[in-house]
C-alpha cells in the first residue's frame, strides 16, 4: 500500500491557520489566499495564482499594497478529516460549496451564475464540495485559495462541478464579516455589507481603481 509522503504534514494542526472561534481543531485552513475576481477570461488578477509560472511581484501590484487583499477568512467545510458520511450529508451555509444550475460555466454565463449563487437555498441545494479548506497543504480554489466574485458571507457555488469557474466567498461564523490581511501587513475587519464593487477592487492588483478600505 502506497503511503502518502505528505500525510503527516497534511494532518498536522497549525493553530495559526485556524480561526480561534472553532471548537474542533482539526487540521485545515481558515485563512485562504486571494486569487482575485474571476472573470473567466483566463487571466488571474489577484496576488496569488494557481499556476506557479504566474508569480506576482510587489512591482506588479499597481493598485497599491494598502488597498490590495492578500488573505481573508472563510468557513471550513463540515467534512473535517477526510472521506466520511458527512462528506455527502452535512450542510453549512458558508462552509459547503453548492451546485447551481448546470452549464453556467462560460465567460458569457458569469453574471447568470453569480445571480444563481446569490439565490441558492443551502437547505435544499445539491452539495458539490464539503471539504473546503480541510487540507491546508493542497493548492487551488476550495483548498487554499478563494476569490472576490461575491460579497463576504455569501454561500460558495460551482456549476456542473467546474471548480475553476466557481465562486468561493470569504466569511466567518463570528459576526457579519471577515478578518482580512492586506499586502502591506495591516489587518482589517471587513463587513459583509461592503459594496461588492469595492470588494472586487480590493481583490485585484492592477485594475487601476482608487479604493481605500478605510
Amino acid at each position: 500500500m502506497r503511503v502518502d509522503a505528505n500525510m503527516t504534514s497534511r494532518m498536522t494542526v497549525v493553530d495559526g491557520f485556524l480561526c480561534p472561534s472553532r471548537t474542533m481543531k482539526y487540521a485545515g485552513l481558515s485563512y485562504p489566499a486571494n486569487r482575485g475576481f474571476s472573470k473567466r477570461d483566463g487571466m488571474d488578477n489577484g496576488p496569488f495564482r494557481s499556476a506557479a509560472s504566474a508569480t506576482v511581484r510587489y512591482s506588479d501590484i499597481r493598485d497599491g499594497t494598502h488597498s490590495t487583499v492578500g488573505f481573508s477568512e472563510w468557513v471550513k467545510g463540515p467534512c473535517e478529516s477526510g472521506p466520511s458520511p458527512e462528506m455527502l450529508t452535512s450542510r453549512s451555509r458558508l462552509g459547503t460549496v453548492y451546485l447551481t444550475e448546470p452549464a453556467l460555466t462560460t465567460k458569457e454565463k458569469l453574471n447568470e451564475f453569480l445571480i444563481a449563487c446569490r439565490k441558492i437555498d443551502y437547505r435544499t441545494a445539491e452539495i458539490s464540495v464539503n471539504d473546503k479548506g480541510v487540507e491546508w497543504l493542497r493548492p487551488g480554489l476550495a483548498s487554499s485559495l478563494y476569490n472576490h466574485n461575491l460579497s463576504i458571507d455569501h454561500s460558495s457555488c460551482v456549476s456542473s462541478g467546474a471548480v475553476q469557474s466557481g465562486s468561493y466567498s470569504a466569511g466567518s461564523e463570528h459576526g457579519s464579516g471577515a478578518h482580512t490581511l492586506f499586502l502591506d501587513g495591516h489587518v482589517r475587519w471587513m463587513k459583509s455589507s461592503t459594496d461588492i464593487e469595492v470588494w472586487r477592487a480590493l481583490g485585484t492588483i492592477n485594475h487601476g481603481e482608487v479604493v481605500s478600505p478605510d
